[in-house]
């Protein structure tokens, strides 16, 4: 816990997704929602078949859903997707230069009662 699972259409382009995107984005939910760094697990999917509105326009988009503990005020989730937002606006900008580009980001609460981690570490 957290999660956060990046979907993105392919025509956004891999290099825009790198390591400094994800570090960031974790360094943002230690901050805001005080969890440790070391439990945040984030994964990027590619998309190679989507179809945007009427498939007119070269169109791109991505959805970033971030996924944490219940319990935290719906003021913090507002500021943990505006925060989020911002730092995916800035790394996705230059695809933004050739495509238009939807970006969202939904933050969902995970019940306690219902999540279960353990942890395996080599002997």
């Amino acid at each position: 816990m957290p999660h956060l699972v990046l979907e993105h259409t392919a025509n956004i382009g891999e290099e825009l997704l790198s390591p400094e995107l994800f570090a960031q984005l974790h360094s943002l939910l230690a901050e805001l929602a005080r969890v440790d760094v070391s439990n945040c697990k984030s994964r990027a999917v590619r998309l190679d078949r989507f179809h945007v509105g009427d498939g007119s326009t070269p169109v791109a988009f991505a959805h970033l859903d971030v996924r944490i503990l219940a319990g935290r005020p719906a003021e913090l989730k507002a500021a943990i997707a505006k925060r989020c937002l911002a730092v995916l606006e800035e790394h996705l900008a230059p695809a933004a230069c050739r495509l238009d580009l939807q970006i969202t980001v939904e933050v969902h609460d995970m019940e306690r009662s219902a999540y279960a981690k353990g942890v395996i570490r080599p002997a």
